[in-house]
């Protein structure tokens, strides 16, 4: 896998790890550089991610979150509130953003910051 979407992949990995979500296998094949194909946990379906290498690392980061966050959304391989929101976790997901130069998952309600992507 290409070594720049490798490490925009790890913070959102221990996230799904550290939520109890099952980790999905990410192998190479896709299209080209700085892309990989995500196989879902239930060996049903495989999705594209991509990143963009000349990005700012905490770009790449946030977009691959909101990729990864879709497609285990939409995979049925995460509940459809992941990762949940503290404050309303029976409403909805947190949402990926940037501040401060900085991948991270806020409350899409009331915006309050939650934690930086990799450290849920």
């Amino acid at each position: 896998m290409d070594e720049v979407l490798r490490q925009a992949l790890e913070p959102v990995q221990r996230d799904l790890q550290g939520t109890g979500i099952s980790l999905p296998s990410v192998v190479d094949g896709w299209t080209g550089s700085g892309e990989a194909t995500v196989l879902d946990p239930n060996g049903i379906s495989a999705t594209g991610i991509s990143v963009d290498g000349s990005a700012p690392e905490f770009e790449r980061i946030a977009a691959v979150a909101d990729q990864i966050q879709e497609i285990a959304i939409e995979g049925r391989w995460a509940p459809t509130n992941w990762p949940p929101c503290p404050h309303h976790p029976d409403r909805h997901p947190l949402v990926v953003s940037t501040r401060d130069r900085q991948a991270v998952w806020v409350c899409p309600a009331d915006e309050a910051l939650i934690a930086p992507i990799g450290r849920l």
